[in-house]
Formats: C-alpha cells, sequence, structure tokens
C-alpha cells in the first residue's frame, strides 16, 4: 500500500497537498472507500465523522477518502457535506482504482487501517468505528488488538 499512495498528493479539507509518504510515514492511517450513491455510506460517514472529530488532538491517527464518485463534482460535494477533516485522493487520480483493486474492495462502505509504513491492521475497521469509543479503537490498533472473526459488522 504504501507503495501506491506514497508519492500521491493527497487533499486536505483547505484544498492544500499533502504527500501520501508524510502521512503513512508516522500514522495509523484509515483507507475510507466510499461514495455518495452508496446509502450505507451516507449513513456510517457522519459515524465515521464524530469517530475522527474525538480523535482530532491525536496525531497518530489519518483518514483517507477514497472516492467511488462518478464525478468530481459528487466527489467534492459529498466530502464537504459529509466527511469530516481528513484528506482524500482527488478525482481522477490514478491510485484510487489501484487501492480499489489491490484491497480487493466489493462493498462500501469499507475502511481498512494501516499501521505507519501501510502493513494492514484491519479490513473491517466500520465495526471497530460502530462498536467502541476511538480512544479504545485506536489503543486497540495500535495495540494489533483485533479478533476479525468478532468484528462483522452489517448496516440493515
Amino acid at each position: 500500500m504504501a507503495d501506491i499512495v506514497a508519492n500521491c498528493e493527497l487533499r486536505n479539507s483547505a484544498g492544500k497537498t499533502v504527500k501520501g509518504s508524510e502521512v503513512l510515514a508516522t500514522k495509523i492511517t484509515g483507507l475510507y472507500f466510499s461514495a455518495h450513491w452508496c446509502i450505507w455510506c451516507r449513513r456510517f460517514t457522519p459515524i465515521l465523522k464524530n469517530f475522527y472529530e474525538q480523535l482530532l488532538d491525536n496525531e497518530e491517527f489519518e483518514i483517507i477518502f477514497v472516492s467511488a464518485d462518478k464525478s468530481e463534482k459528487a466527489l467534492m460535494n459529498y466530502y464537504r457535506d459529509a466527511h469530516g477533516k481528513w484528506l482524500y485522493l482527488p478525482y481522477g487520480c490514478d491510485e484510487i482504482n489501484t487501492l480499489w483493486n489491490r484491497y480487493n474492495i466489493r462493498t462500501m462502505p469499507t475502511l481498512i487501517i494501516l499501521r505507519p509504513g501501510g502493513d494492514v491492521i484491519t479490513r473491517d475497521a466500520v465495526a471497530h468505528v460502530k462498536r467502541r469509543t476511538p480512544q479504545e479503537t485506536l489503543q486497540q490498533w495500535k495495540n494489533g488488538e483485533i479478533d476479525e472473526k468478532k468484528s462483522k459488522c452489517s448496516f440493515m
């Protein structure tokens, strides 16, 4: 993963560019695969936004939005209206499709958590975010205390 995002120019909520390598080197990073047209994503995004906002003072965690929206306008409207102040891959960035394929994303929302350096901690972080406090969850991710068998979650 690090090889995909490291050279990518991510954007923040102010439109400023951030190098992917800077984020991946020091932070636990969530890759958030989502789109405005996905009803389950629109239900989960406010939960993730609240989770993220409770960790804003913690400089060890970041989220990168990897959109499946069908236009730049759709991506930006969804990002501005519903997302936290996390990072995103700009519309049309080649790395978007590469990440979707590398992680074999078939359902949304999907939140994959990576260690600094890019190794996967969990592919099922949606369940973790919904079930525990942000501080507990971040600590468990840092410690690698993840039980994937217990983490399955559904919006239905």
